[in-house]
């Protein structure tokens, strides 16, 4: 049996035209899929970015409200106290955060060189 050239040309080109049909259908995916990766991600940064933001506003928020219960927010607005309790059990509390240093305060500056203790003396024996 001996092949022609008329009859090898026929299955080639079909094959050929078929990877043609699917290099277009691969280049249409790619052309639809890469803007709609971006636009997810754009989405997600943003929504994230969203989160984080709200996240450390109602640290701010519970951080000022707390403050503002303990009576750190100046008078008449601290914490709500009953008029027929006893007052003497909040003297300590407040005697507390007097001892304690303001909020960015800067703690008291160490020497640059701590004193060395005294040496001790080598014992000698006699």
């Amino acid at each position: 049996m001996t092949l022609t050239a008329g009859a090898t040309a026929g299955p080639s080109e079909a094959v050929m035209r078929n990877i043609a049909e699917a290099l277009v259908a691969t280049a249409v995916g790619l052309i639809v899929a890469i803007p709609a990766v971006f636009a997810f991600n754009t989405f997600q940064r943003i929504v994230k970015t969203t989160l984080s933001n709200t996240d450390a506003l109602s640290h701010v928020l519970l951080a000022h409200l707390k403050a503002r219960t303990d009576g750190d927010a100046g008078p008449g607005r601290g914490r709500l106290v009953d008029p027929g309790a006893d007052r003497t059990s909040a003297k300590p509390e407040r005697a507390k955060a007097a001892a304690r240093p303001a909020r960015g305060s800067v703690p008291p500056a160490t020497p640059a060189h701590p004193v060395d203790p005294p040496a001790e003396e080598p014992e000698t024996e006699a």
